[in-house]
């Protein structure tokens, strides 16, 4: 919500406007800002976590908590999703691939 406000545009026009790498940018950008303030809950998603400084900023500074939901379970809650332009054009074995990159950074 605060890359929205940011950029007064919804994440799916941001990436289709201005593109993947132009989203990365501001996500650190805002991520950094807000974990400044204190007493903050911040939501990202998987890609913002994938990003060495902001996972190691997190995890230096902050407390990291991570929802595990089976695979099915997933997949019915992002495959109607219109807030994830990354998973567009993926099938469910990539979305299952993808999810598999992110399982080492859970434990």
């Amino acid at each position: 919500q605060l890359i929205e406000i940011y950029e007064s545009m919804k994440i799916r026009d941001i990436f289709e406007k201005k593109g993947e790498k132009f989203f990365r940018i501001i996500e650190e950008k805002i991520v950094f800002k807000t974990l400044k303030l204190s007493g903050q809950v911040i939501a990202l998603g998987g890609g913002s976590f994938l990003n060495n400084k902001i996972r190691s900023e997190i995890l230096k500074n902050s407390f990291s908590f991570w929802l595990c939901w089976k695979n099915d379970e997933i997949l019915k809650r992002i495959s109607n999703s219109k807030k994830r332009p990354k998973l567009d054009f993926l099938n469910e074995k990539d979305i299952l691939k993808l999810m598999a990159e992110l399982i080492h950074y859970w434990r």
